[in-house]
């Protein structure tokens, strides 16, 4: 007697392979059968007849480690799929906690979460009490541990301030990181991320992240990096990661990976060609990004909100509609703008390396940007779609902070913003060989309201990452196979993440499964209206069914999968 039996659905494996039909046995939490016309004794019988069974699709990049202290059923993953997801990128992880991040780290859940931030409680002090606070409590779905570079050097060096950042850890500091990460893999974390274009990841050396990761490589590793740069400098980004996972070891992942970016950069092949050399040098670079050609959504009025106060939309309203606060908000927002302007060009200005020179300081100062990305939603002016905070200053013939509050305001706040990339460039990395396709997103078990004045605004990514693959770039554009899709979203990156025993619809494997429909599967949500996809039947977290005829139930029966030995 089994638990459970799909019958009569297309197995596509995960390898790649053309689909085969079969029915799946699971017993205990895995597959334990495959074939055709398996009894029907088991406790449970999905019907997949006329559907596609697929291993359930894992998420190289993933910032849910932030939402599930508050989101532990991960809705908005297992609907559209998602059963594994690797977490603490970006150098983020909501440990350790010392007296010197306690509160940022309350900031980040609160903020990510979209909860006040006397919701948030800690219940661990270190990156294993985390894990193992989140295991007791309960999962929805699969968490690959990680710890974030970013957390660990705030919490032993400090809050470092906008412009005025250390860039060198002193040796005290240094000792204590690489004592806390060796802690961290002797537990079994699976590697380290940074976020080198994020304080403070921004601060550090090249050097630095080679001594972590040689604690890494150590015990088998994955480092996993948000580049230093991107744009114009995508190039020289790539060749850090690439010496970083040569000097120390690891293998590496470059995150949410990118070419053109509000269309400057080099082109993707030329960035392969940098990606190929080293892995023909023996070098093991992978690739994970996701489907999209607009990056992080935020509200438009963001900028206007200054750090460290947590205005409502409907406070930020009536502030801007008094002519002597309008002003101060104003003056602010255009100097916290300059100061970032400058900042930026000192980023780049700064060598990656220590002890040799930065480069000459540009003489004429870099332009001032109140406002980046491109409108993607507007409440009163469906015409702004596409355009940025210049062209509507344009249009209006105002400057670009006046055209920014006033739309605001026309827009009760509504306006929404993202960055821009190349489709073309979207699509060719997508194709490359060593592409996995990841979220860059975080789980939630509710949608958030579009009116919150924050840069971190659910895009969606959030709800719809797989299906849009499945359903838009395989199905309707063509791009790759389905099989090819589905190995994109499951055995490469089990085999990036050196997850074993998933990633395959193989006997003996995790039934870690998705059922979809391959001909109605499509992605729901817009930049407009958070909502889940269509085509995901059902979804099995280690046997268990989370999610039946496409609406997810309260079982928790996720696993960290940490490497303890």
């Amino acid at each position: 007697m089994y638990d459970t039996i799909i019958k009569n659905g297309k197995i596509i494996d995960g390898t790649g392979n053309p689909w085969f039909k079969a029915d799946i046995a699971i017993e205990k939490g895995r597959i334990t059968q495959i074939g055709k016309n398996l009894a029907n004794s088991a406790d449970k019988i999905v019907d997949a007849t006329g559907l596609i069974v697929s291993p359930g699709f894992i998420d190289m990049h993933s910032h849910s480690d932030l939402t599930l202290p508050i989101h532990k059923y991960a809705t908005s993953s297992l609907t559209m799929g998602l059963t594994t997801e690797a977490v603490a990128n970006c150098g983020h992880l909501p440990a350790p906690l010392t007296e010197k991040n306690l509160e940022h780290q309350r900031k980040q859940i609160s903020q990510f979460s979209y909860v006040d931030p006397n919701q948030v409680n800690f219940e661990w002090k270190t990156i294993p009490e985390y894990y193992e606070w989140l295991r007791k409590r309960g999962i929805g779905n699969n968490i690959v541990p990680f710890f974030g570079h970013g957390a660990l050097r705030r919490a032993i060096m400090g809050k470092e301030e906008f412009g005025g950042e250390r860039r060198v850890p002193e040796e005290a500091e240094m000792n204590e990181m690489l004592r806390i990460a060796e802690d961290a893999m002797i537990w079994g974390a699976k590697g380290m991320t940074t976020g080198l274009s994020y304080e403070p990841g921004r601060n550090s050396y090249t050097e630095e992240i080679i001594e972590l990761c040689k604690i890494v490589a150590k015990y088998d590793g994955v480092y996993m990096s948000h580049l230093r740069f991107g744009g114009a400098m995508m190039a020289d980004a790539t060749m850090e990661h690439i010496e970083i996972a040569e000097e120390s070891g690891v293998t590496a992942v470059a995150s949410h990976y990118k070419a053109r970016v509000s269309g400057k950069g080099p082109l993707p092949a030329e960035l392969f060609k940098l990606i190929e050399a080293a892995r023909s040098r023996g070098t093991e670079v992978i690739l994970d990004t996701y489907p999209w050609d607009k990056s992080q959504a935020g509200n438009f009025a963001s900028p206007l909100v200054p750090p460290g106060e947590n205005w409502s939309i409907d406070q930020l309203i009536d502030k801007l509609k008094d002519p002597e606060q309008r002003k101060k908000i104003e003056e602010d927002t255009l100097e916290r703008a300059k100061k970032s302007a400058e900042f930026g060009a000192e980023l780049r200005r700064r060598s990656r390396r220590r002890g040799i020179p930065d480069k000459q300081k540009e003489e004429k100062p870099p332009p001032i940007v109140v406002g980046s990305g491109a409108i993607v939603f507007s409440l009163r002016h469906p015409e702004y779609l596409g355009k940025t905070l210049d062209e509507i200053a344009k249009i209006r013939e105002t400057e670009p902070i006046k055209a920014l509050i006033d739309l605001v305001i026309e827009d009760e706040g509504c306006t929404r913003v993202t960055g821009t990339m190349e489709e073309d460039d979207v699509q060719e990395i997508m194709k490359y060989h060593v592409t996995s396709i990841s979220t860059d997103a975080w789980a939630l078990d509710w949608f958030p309201s579009l009116r919150m004045p924050s840069g971190l605004l659910p895009h969606p990514r959030n709800y719809a990452t797989y299906p849009r693959v499945l359903g838009h770039y395989a199905r309707d554009l063509k791009l790759f196979s389905l099989e090819e899709a589905v190995r994109k979203m499951t055995s490469l990156p089990a085999q990036g993440l050196k997850i074993k025993h998933r990633g395959l619809i193989k006997e003996g494997y995790w039934a870690d499964i998705v059922v979809f429909n391959a001909e109605t599967i499509t992605e729901g949500a817009t930049y407009a209206q958070y909502r889940y996809p269509e085509g995901i039947e059902c979804v099995l977290v280690n046997g268990e069914l989370a999610v039946e005829k496409g609406v997810r139930n309260k079982t928790l029966s996720g696993q960290i999968l940490s490497k303890i030995k």
